[in-house]
């Protein structure tokens, strides 16, 4: 949680500054890494939390599914998201 509450603010900030006073080719370098820093940033999360996350336990309660088959299925999403979004930035560079 601390990392989102630093890192989004400071992406905001650092986008800003970079869409005013940098050239295009400043602008694509640090909109590239800024997608990887969030891409990457949903697999951390799903990693640190795995099935000891709220969401989890609310979900497994719900729906009668073990808190670890919703971690899997985070952690595939997230691995998916890597690979498309991955995949969408190579092809367009």
């Amino acid at each position: 949680m601390r990392f989102a509450i630093i890192s989004v603010p400071a992406a905001i900030a650092l986008l800003a500054l970079v869409v005013r006073d940098a050239h295009d080719g400043v602008e694509e370098v640090v909109v590239y890494g800024m997608t990887w820093l969030l891409l990457l940033s949903g697999v951390r999360v799903a990693v640190a939390h795995g099935s000891n996350a709220g969401d989890a336990a609310n979900l497994s309660r719900t729906t009668h599914i073990p808190r670890l088959i919703w971690a899997l299925l985070w952690m595939a999403g997230t691995l998916l998201a890597v690979v498309i979004g991955g995949k969408w930035l190579v092809l367009r560079s």
